[in-house]
C-alpha cells in the first residue's frame, strides 16, 4: 500500500483497476478492525480482562469509522460516481 502512494507521490500512475482494487483492500482492513474492536467491546463488557481503556477504546473506533467514512466516499467518487471518473480518464 505505501508502494502505491509512493509512485503517486512521483506522478506514476497505475491502472485504474489496480488502483480500485488496492482502495478496496484498505476498506476491507478497516472493516475487519471493526469486527475485531467490537469483539474487544464485548469482551470488556462481558467482564473478560482486557488491556484497553474507554478513551482508548472509543478513540480507535472512532478513527476506524473515520477511515471507513473517507475511503468510502473515496471509493464512490472515484469509481461509482458519474460511472467512475477514474475508468473514464484513460
Amino acid at each position: 500500500m505505501y508502494f502505491y502512494y509512493f509512485l503517486s507521490a512521483c506522478k506514476i500512475r497505475l491502472p485504474p483497476i489496480i488502483s480500485q482494487f488496492l482502495t478496496t483492500l484498505q476498506i476491507s482492513q478497516f472493516i475487519i478492525a471493526h469486527l475485531i474492536l467490537g469483539h474487544v467491546g464485548y469482551l470488556v463488557l462481558s467482564g473478560y480482562p482486557c488491556a484497553v481503556t474507554v478513551p482508548t477504546y472509543f478513540c480507535g473506533l472512532f478513527m476506524e469509522l473515520s477511515y471507513v467514512y473517507l475511503f468510502g466516499k473515496m471509493y464512490n467518487e472515484s469509481y461509482i460516481k458519474n460511472g467512475g471518473k477514474k475508468f473514464k480518464q484513460n
